[in-house]
């Protein structure tokens, strides 16, 4: 799964529905594949599984960081969550790959 802080995007039991499956099919086709994530380098950028960057929260950084990276967070808590993901009290990634 997707780390998120010290948080791991993971599925949902017992898997995702028909709605989820074909929305994480669409955005794998659409080359931003789920979960996505916050970028640990700049936390107002959203990544995709793959890396690729999603979005940007206040492209222009008109708000304060701390805003524009609940955000950033809000987005990838609303997708990941959409698309049948939930987010777990684990550690590390590895756990749950």
């Amino acid at each position: 799964g997707a780390v998120m802080g010290h948080k791991v995007w993971v599925d949902e039991e017992p898997g995702p529905g028909l709605m989820q499956r074909r929305y994480r099919e669409l955005m794998e086709k659409g080359g931003l594949p789920l979960p996505w994530q916050v970028s640990e380098e700049d936390e107002c950028v959203v990544l995709a599984a793959n890396g690729a960057c999603v979005a940007t929260a206040d492209v222009n950084r008109d708000l304060p960081d701390r805003v524009a990276a609940l955000v950033a967070a809000g987005i990838v808590a609303s997708v990941n969550s959409d698309a049948g993901f939930w987010l777990s009290d684990c550690d590390c990634a590895e756990e749950k790959e």
